[in-house]
């Protein structure tokens, strides 16, 4: 079986902090403002990668989606021309389930490997957050390891 496509994933989690400044509106609650911010194709770059946010959907209060990255990676190519390898940068990406429970802002995602780590993920969703709002989104993480049975007494579904 191939790496990409293992049965076994390992799921993070993190803290949204939302702008200290809020607005008077009831729009701009933050809730409401992290929904229509985290809308599909909603996107940020980072460290050569553009980072989107894929389709997404409210249900019990938690906003479920999926946010990724497009690149590139080197490569060689064979060239059946000049019979030989050639350089080349060949188009890449990979994304990855989150959940953002809203009453509290509580993030969960599935790292990915070496491509998708914390770090990628918090800083990803606070660059689009903070791109499209112009506010001072905060994303602060805890590292905590339990066993997936310890971790499946913790959740309803």
């Amino acid at each position: 079986m191939s790496p990409r496509f293992r049965s076994t994933g390992k799921i993070a989690k993190a803290l949204i902090i939302p702008p200290s400044q809020q607005s008077l509106l009831p729009e701009d609650e933050p809730p409401i403002q992290l929904v229509r911010i985290l809308e599909p194709g909603a996107s940020t770059e980072r460290y050569q990668r553009t980072w989107r946010v894929g389709r997404t959907r409210v249900d019990g209060g938690i906003l479920f989606g999926r946010l990724g990255f497009e690149g590139s990676a080197a490569a060689d190519l064979w060239n059946e021309t000049n019979k030989d390898f050639e350089d080349t940068r060949t188009p890449s990406g990979l994304a990855a389930p989150f959940a953002i429970r809203l009453s509290d802002f509580l993030l969960v995602f599935q790292t990915r490997g070496k491509d998708i780590q914390v770090t990628s993920v918090t800083g990803a969703m606070r660059g689009i957050l903070r791109d499209a709002s112009g506010q001072d989104w905060r994303i602060e993480t805890t590292r905590h390891e339990m066993s997936f049975h310890e971790w499946r007494r913790t959740v309803d579904r």
